[in-house]
């Protein structure tokens, strides 16, 4: 495969993950939060869960996000050889 090509195919799957993580993204920072209403009538650790979700929930997600996101282009940039060397 020539450089070039591999380049496109390396672009073409970051861009599909970093499509499927802000998708995640905006779930998790506006959409979650116009359901507050409903959600507080569950409680969680004795608060109500849309409170609980907009000050902790989404914190915990997004970490989850960065994390997943780190992993998932390592694998990408190691598939296309694009992987950063680890030097120990």
């Amino acid at each position: 495969m020539s450089n070039k090509t591999n380049i496109e195919a390396h672009w073409k799957k970051t861009s599909g993950l970093l499509k499927i993580v802000l998708a995640f993204w905006f779930f998790f920072a506006y959409v979650l939060h116009f359901f507050v209403g409903s959600l507080n009538e569950i409680s969680f650790i004795g608060f109500p869960l849309g409170y609980y979700m907009a000050a902790q929930g989404s914190l915990f997600a997004f970490v989850v996000i960065i994390y997943f996101f780190a992993k998932k282009q390592n694998q990408i940039d190691e598939e296309f050889g694009l992987a950063e060397i680890d030097e120990e």
